[in-house]
């Protein structure tokens, strides 16, 4: 029986930093979150970029329509994606303030 995979080549790539470099010490893990924070921004803004790009590709009909969605759709993704950390940081933040 074959098993089918799911082909998640339509997600943003986000590159997580080293999981040693996380657990060594406080600071540190705090500089590696900033960093994935980060790269997360730069990849939404890039996706953001391309939908730009494809929608007007698609204006001047030099795109089709499948590849204008799909960006358009990537660029929505990373962004709730990247709204959802915010709000889960938020949360924690708040947490963290009233327990103190």
């Amino acid at each position: 029986m074959e098993s089918s995979g799911i082909n998640a080549s339509f997600l943003p790539n986000i590159e997580f930093p080293d999981e040693k470099v996380a657990t060594s010490t406080p600071n540190t893990s705090g500089e590696a979150f900033s960093q994935m924070v980060k790269a997360m921004i730069d990849q939404t803004n890039e996706a953001q970029l391309d939908a730009n790009a494809k929608a007007e590709g698609f204006a001047r009909n030099e795109v089709g329509l499948t590849e204008t969605v799909l960006a358009v759709n990537k660029a929505d993704l990373s962004l709730r994606m990247l709204m959802e950390v915010r709000n889960r940081a938020l949360e924690a933040y708040r947490e963290l303030t009233r327990a103190v």
